[in-house]
C-alpha cells in the first residue's frame, strides 16, 4: 500500500499549527508521504481506497521515552515496590538473565501491543550488552515502527546516602548484583558501533542515540564528551532527570542546574521524568530548549511523584509523553497515558483547567515528534509530511456522544478503537489485523513471552507475588 492510496470520508484531526479538525476529508498518500488533503474528494485512479466512514484519522502516537526490554518482567513482578526496590530487586537481576532471543522477543511483544493501540514511534532506553542491543534493534526494524534505540550507561555506583539506601533494599534479599558499569572508552566504543551499524537504517526509520543514564551516576566530563560527540553527528542524547529525590542533586547542585553548569542543557537533550523541579530548574529547561518527557503512569506506579507539567507548559516547554518501563506501568498503550495525563494534574492542582485534552494530544504527537528531532517529518497530518497515521473506529458506545474530537480521544478512547496504522505509508495494521504478524504468529509471540518470562524469573531467582 505504500505506493499510492486514499483514505476516504475520514474525520481528520490534523494536529497542524491551527489544530484543525476536518469533519470529512480524503487524504492521498504517495511514496510514504501525505500528498493531498481534500474536503471535496480525491480521484483515486488506480490507488487503493480505505473507506473511513465513521472513523477518525490522526497522527500516530509518539512514545518519547520507554524501556521496551523489561516487558518480560511485568505481570506483577514489580508491583507495589518503590523505585530503588524495583530497580535493584527486579530490574537488575532480571535483565542480567536475558538472552539475545529474549531481548528480541520483548520487542515483538511490545510492538504487538503498541501498534494495536496506535503508537507509530518509540524511543527505548536500554542499559544492556551489545549483543542484546543488536537483537533489539533488528527486531525494532522488523516491527516497522519508527524506532529510536538509546544505549544507556552508568559509570559510577551509588555513593553516600544513595549507597546506604541501595544496600538496605538489597539486604532484604541478601543478594548483591553486578553494577553493570561502563568506562568512558567502553561507552564510545559500543555506542559508535551501534550508530555506525544501525543509525538511519530503513530510510531513516531506525535511529540510535547515546544515553547517559542518570546524571548522578555519570561523570560530567564523560557526559559532556558524549553530548559533543552526539552534536557532531546530529544525534539526540537521552537521559533521566529528577525521577527520585535522592538522585536529584549532583555535586551540591540540583541536577538541572548541574547540567546547566556543564553546558549540557540543549535541544539535543531528551530528559525523561523531570519531577522534582524548582522554578529556576524550569526556567533553565525552557531557555535551553531541552526536551522534556512526562511519564505519568510510571511515576505514580513507583510513587516517585508528579512532574509539574502544567507549569512547564505555562513556560512554553513542549513537553512530550511516554510510557517508561514496560514493567512499571504495566502497559505500552499511549491512549491510557493520554487519559491519565489529562486527569492527574487536574486532581493534584484541584483545577479542571490545569491541563487540557488538546495540550495532552499535542504531547503525544507534535511534541513527541519534536523530542525526536522529527517535527518537520511527523507529528501532524499535513501535505509533505511522512504518513505516520492511525485510523480509529468511532462507532463504539463509549465514543458517543461526540461533540469535540480532541476531548473524545483524550477521555473516552481506550486504544482498542485503532483499526489501521501506517508508518511511512506502510501498513502496520489493516482493519484490525497486524500486517507483519498473522493471528497465529501473534498468538505464538504471546505464548513465547509467557514461557521466556518464566525462564527469566527462574534464572534470576526473582520473587513472584503469592508464590
Amino acid at each position: 500500500m505504500a505506493g499510492r492510496f486514499v483514505i476516504d470520508n475520514a474525520c481528520v484531526l490534523t494536529q497542524n499549527d491551527a489544530r484543525e479538525v476536518i469533519p470529512r476529508a480524503s487524504v492521498l498518500v504517495e511514496d510514504g508521504r501525505v500528498a493531498e488533503i481534500s474536503e471535496s474528494g480525491i480521484s483515486a485512479g488506480a490507488a487503493r481506497v480505505v473507506d473511513a466512514e465513521g472513523m477518525a484519522l490522526m497522527p500516530g502516537l509518539v512514545n518519547a521515552h520507554s524501556h521496551i526490554m523489561c516487558i518480560l518482567l511485568r505481570g506483577g513482578l514489580g508491583a507495589d515496590r518503590r523505585l530503588m526496590d524495583w530497580r535493584l530487586n527486579v530490574m537488575a537481576p532480571g535483565q542480567v538473565a536475558y538472552t539475545p532471543e529474549d531481548a528480541a522477543l520483548s520487542v515483538k511483544l511490545f510492538a504487538c501491543e503498541a501498534i494495536r493501540s496506535g503508537t507509530t514511534a518509540v524511543v527505548t532506553n536500554e542499559r544492556i550488552p551489545v549483543p542484546l542491543a543488536e537483537a533489539m534493534i533488528e527486531a525494532m526494524d522488523d516491527s516497522g515502527m519508527r524506532s529510536v534505540f538509546a544505549l544507556s550507561f552508568n559509570e559510577m555506583s551509588p555513593q553516600g546516602k544513595l549507597a546506604e539506601r541501595a544496600h538496605s533494599h538489597i539486604a532484604a534479599w541478601g543478594k548483591t548484583f553486578p553494577p553493570s558499569l561502563k568506562t568512558r572508552d567502553e561507552v564510545f566504543e559500543e555506542t559508535s558501533h551501534l550508530v555506525d551499524k544501525y543509525h538511519g537504517r530503513s530510510g531513516g526509520r531506525v535511529l540510535v542515540w547515546p544515553g547517559p543514564n542518570i546524571p548522578v551516576y555519570v561523570k560530567p566530563e564523560t557526559f559532556r564528551e558524549v553530548d559533543e560527540w552526539a552534536g557532531e553527528r546530529g544525534l539526540r542524547v537521552s537521559t533521566h532527570v529528577s525521577e527520585d529525590p535522592m538522585e536529584s542533586e549532583v555535586g551540591g547542585l540540583p541536577v538541572v542546574q548541574h547540567l546547566a553548569a556543564w553546558g549540557l542543557l540543549s535541544e539535543r537533550l531528551v530528559a525523561g521524568h523531570c519531577i522534582h523541579l524548582s522554578e529556576e530548574d524550569i526556567r533553565l529547561l525552557k531557555e535551553s530548549g531541552t526536551q522534556v518527557v512526562h511519564l505519568p503512569s510510571s511515576n505514580m506506579y513507583l510513587g516517585s511523584g508528579v512532574s509539574p507539567v502544567p507549569r512547564m507548559l505555562g513556560y512554553g516547554i513542549p513537553v512530550a509523553l511516554g510510557t517508561d518501563n514496560a514493567n512499571c506501568n504495566d502497559l505500552a498503550n499511549m491512549f491510557w497515558e493520554i487519559r491519565l495525563a489529562c486527569l492527574l494534574h487536574k486532581g493534584i492542582q484541584q483545577d479542571p483547567a490545569a491541563i487540557t485534552a488538546q495540550q495532552v494530544l499535542d504531547m503525544a504527537t507534535r511534541n513527541g515528534a519534536r523530542a525526536l528531532g522529527l517535527e518537520a517529518e511527523i507529528g501532524s497530518i499535513e501535505v509533505g509530511k511522512r504518513a505516520d497515521m492511525i485510523l480509529l473506529d468511532m462507532s463504539g458506545p463509549h465514543m458517543h456522544p461526540n461533540h469535540h474530537l480532541p476531548s473524545v480521544l483524550a477521555y473516552q478512547a481506550h486504544g482498542t478503537e485503532v483499526r489501521w496504522v501506517w508508518v511511512d505509508g506502510e501498513p502496520l495494521m489493516e482493519a484490525g489485523r497486524l500486517a507483519r504478524a498473522s493471528e497465529d504468529e501473534e498468538r505464538a509471540i504471546r505464548e513465547e513471552a509467557q514461557a521466556a518470562s518464566a525462564a527469566i524469573v527462574e534464572r534470576a531467582g526473582l520473587m513472584v507475588p503469592g508464590a
